[in-house]
């Protein structure tokens, strides 16, 4: 899609032709390279606006950095790097003589640093300047007072005579600038484009929609990014990211076989995945993951070395079962390489694919939460789709007879037609000019209440449509990410998108989250398959049969917590124990450490207990062997020789340095070590790290306990990655401070401390919240 601007400028963006001396000078050659620039312009805080607090006739459009009310038959316009809206033809038709008289208009908006260092005039006079200069003939301009929102502003216009590539062209420019400049020195500029005649016709309702101008955060922002540790041996061949309801990421490494979870920070939970030839678990060729409404994950395998399957697994990489996909078992129902796969609310599996490894039919099957084949049917075009609430698909399609731009068309999972539009909405019909745009849909993705999210390869940008089809706002992407290799929607609307740099830009491959403006209602989802834990961490994770990774916010604090109940358990049943030693019931004694053992194993417990059976066995095999009853059983502990023992068996007493509470300071000493662990995990939930690892260390030295030493080892080696990421983001959020933009480093300054606690920055908040309170009376 070429740039909205009028005839001359279109070519000089475009460069297809040499355009008059003038024209090159009409504006410096920065502010043409940028006149529609789709930058994230930094917006201050400030509330999203309604859709729904628009007049009659309009609807609420994002122009970056504005909202705008625009007309509603206006249609969008993406350019690579420029997004804006135009009206009556596409800017495409002012090239065409035979559409000559279409009342063509179209708008974008930008901000740029007046020439020279001068002011709002500066723009002006820069163009008067330059016809002058190129002798341009019948020069004419008017200027008239409006608004961009709530700045001053002047709508300039001028017409000239120029001479180009030998011929004389009447030449028109119409400009909106900013009379203040912007905390950064800045004019907002709108560029129009169209003849006067159609200027004129839409003068007012130009003026209306820049009035309506308000400043905002975008409808989708990016919040948030992380790398997946892509490396040149693992994770360098991706896909994904494939996503669960309550936010955790999955990453596959198809030629690794291993998958990667993280949480919906960012933080890596797990990683796991063996390579195999068609055994349950393995994996030979794996190429999409789908989670299931319970959180559990389905991966495909493809035909290539083993018959196509869909494999069932837990978070924690659990088999759990297969169902088999492959032709050889469903016959002519089944598929040779799935490459799409989604659970639907009620657990059915579905996934599309080709039947053959060559001139295959794009093949849809359906199968049962118990793998059951439900249908199979053949589809007219294998192309990106998405799952929609209510066990809907939707594709986007070539569009018939034109292979150039794709089409949205909504099926129930039978096949049956339920809705389909074009690019540019339900509720846009065609327009001239429109015939050779290119709109390719790479990925394509779905929120809890069916609205449609669609990436477009032909020009970087993100597409939204609602439930209806209905057009509601377009995102330039391409300064936003690199080379986009993967997107998925969240049930709430927010979208995930897989990149890697592009050329030999810096940074590495990553995740990235954008938050959305406008939030899906999403319906409950059912509970978890297993509680949540603490994420692991951004460490490179080992191979297997290697410790796991340390957690992002420092080791898995549930395993330390389930191994500390453990051993308070075997701790309370060894008290039982001893108080039935105390009683002389040594049989009793010995049977509840035994019962111990079974949480928390210890060879001094183990000889401990083989000593007491000993004694009672000793005891009851002799010649004067009374009947085992308390009273009849001395009272003493196994610290001291029982009476009844021969002096030639002494090594069948439990030596007294094998009781298991002398050991270290004694019973007392392991209680208070385990309250300190306690403790400690809850300063580190809290991410205060060092806090945590004093008093972790401080409970080694009464009892020491490996469980503990380990876990205290991950994490000594996970906190300078954790405080170093913590201070990157904190300079990001002094540096949004320092240019006044509050709202955004609160909320950095927050991500920090959500990744290490630090108490200056803790205060620094508080102070920052009170100001912004005050800020706002």
């Amino acid at each position: 899609m070429n740039c909205f601007l009028s005839p001359a400028f279109h070519r000089l963006f475009r460069r297809e032709r040499e355009p008059a001396a003038f024209l090159r000078r009409i504006l410096p050659a920065s502010i043409v390279l940028v006149l529609l620039l789709a930058r994230a312009f930094p917006a201050p805080a400030a509330e999203v606006p309604s859709p729904e607090d628009v007049p009659p006739g309009m609807t609420l459009r994002w122009v970056p950095p504005f909202y705008i009310t625009v007309p509603s038959d206006w249609k969008p316009m993406l350019d690579r790097d420029g997004l804006g809206f135009y009206t009556g033809a596409h800017p495409e038709a002012m090239d065409d003589p035979s559409l000559a008289d279409l009342p063509v208009v179209a708008l974008g908006v930008t901000r740029q640093k007046a020439p020279k260092g001068g002011g709002y005039r500066a723009f002006l006079e820069e163009m008067e300047r330059s016809a002058a200069k190129d002798k341009a003939k019948n020069f004419t301009s008017k200027e008239e007072e409006i608004t961009i929102g709530s700045h001053p502003a002047v709508f300039y216009s001028f017409s000239a005579d120029a001479e180009i590539r030998g011929k004389t062209q009447r030449v028109e420019m119409n400009l909106v600038v900013a009379k203040e400049p912007d905390a950064e020195g800045s004019h907002i500029l709108v560029m129009i484009a169209g003849k006067s005649a159609s200027i004129e016709k839409y003068r007012d309702v130009i003026k209306t929609m820049l009035s309506s101008a308000r400043e905002g955060v975008p409808p989708l922002e990016k919040s948030l990014s992380f790398s997946f540790g892509a490396t040149q041996e693992a994770f360098r061949h991706s896909e994904g990211p494939f996503a669960a309801a309550d936010g955790t990421v999955a990453v596959l490494d198809r030629f690794g076989k291993r998958i990667r979870l993280f949480d919906a920070a960012g933080t890596l939970l797990d990683e796991w995945g063996e390579k195999g030839k068609g055994e349950d678990g393995t994996f030979a060729w794996p190429t999409v993951i789908a989670f299931a409404p319970d959180g559990s994950l389905y991966v495909a395998d493809e035909g290539y070395s083993v018959d196509a399957n869909i494999q069932h697994f837990s978070r924690k990489g659990e088999f759990l079962g297969k169902i088999k996909a492959d032709r050889k078992t469903l016959g002519e129902k089944g598929m040779y390489k799935p490459g799409f796969l989604a659970v639907t609310e009620t657990g059915k599996i579905v996934t599309a694919g080709t039947s053959e490894i060559k001139d295959g039919k794009p093949r849809l099957l359906v199968f049962s939460p118990e793998g059951k084949l439900l249908l199979s049917r053949d589809m007219e075009f294998e192309c990106p789709m998405a799952l929609l609430p209510g066990e809907k698909l939707v594709l986007a399609k070539p569009r018939p007879g034109d292979d150039r731009a794709d089409m949205f068309a909504v099926h129930d999972l039978e096949g049956n037609l339920v809705k389909e539009w074009s690019m540019w909405g339900s509720d846009l019909p065609a327009l001239p000019g429109e015939e050779g745009i290119y709109f390719r849909v790479k990925y394509v993705g779905s929120d809890a209440e069916g609205r449609v999210y669609a990436y477009d390869d032909s020009e970087d940008g993100i597409w939204i449509y609602g439930p209806d089809g209905r057009f509601l706002q377009v995102l330039p992407a391409r300064r936003t990410f690199g080379i986009m290799e993967g997107m998925a929607v969240l049930p709430g609307g927010d979208v995930l998108v897989k990149d890697r740099p592009s050329g030999y830009g810096p940074g590495e491959p990553s995740v990235h989250r954008m938050k959305n403006a406008w939030p899906a209602k999403v319906v409950e989802q059912p509970v978890r398959e297993t509680p949540p834990v603490q994420p692991p961490s951004d460490v490179p994770p080992p191979g297997g049969g290697t410790t796991p990774a340390v957690s992002q916010t420092g080791p898995d604090d549930k395993g330390l917590e389930n191994e500390l109940a453990r051993l308070k358990e075997a701790l309370r049943l060894r008290e039982e124990a001893a108080a039935f030693e105390k009683e002389g019931n040594r049989a009793g004694a010995a049977a509840k450490y035994r019962e111990s053992l079974a949480f928390h194993n210890d060879p001094k417990v183990i000889a401990y207990a083989e000593g007491l059976e000993r004694m009672v066995a000793s005891s009851v095999s002799g010649p004067t062997a009374p009947k085992e009853t308390p009273k009849e059983t001395p009272k003493e502990t196994p610290k001291e020789t029982p009476k009844e023992t021969p002096k030639e068996t002494p090594k069948e007493t439990p030596p007294k340095e094998t009781s298991p509470f002398e050991a270290v300071a004694g019973r007392d000493a392991r209680r208070q070590a385990e309250a300190l662990w306690y403790e400690a995990g809850a300063l580190q939930q809290a991410k205060k790290y060092d806090d945590a690892l004093a008093l972790y260390r401080k409970g080694l030295e009464l009892s020491p306990d490996t469980t503990v030493s380990v876990h205290v080892a991950r994490l000594e080696e996970f906190m300078p990655r954790a405080k170093a990421r913590a201070e990157d983001i904190w300079k990001q959020a002094g540096q949004l401070q320092n240019g006044k933009k509050y709202g955004e480093a609160l909320k950095k300054y927050r991500e920090g401390l959500d990744l290490y606690h630090n108490k200056v920055v803790e205060e620094h908040v508080r102070k920052l919240e009170a100001f912004i309170a005050r800020q706002k009376k």
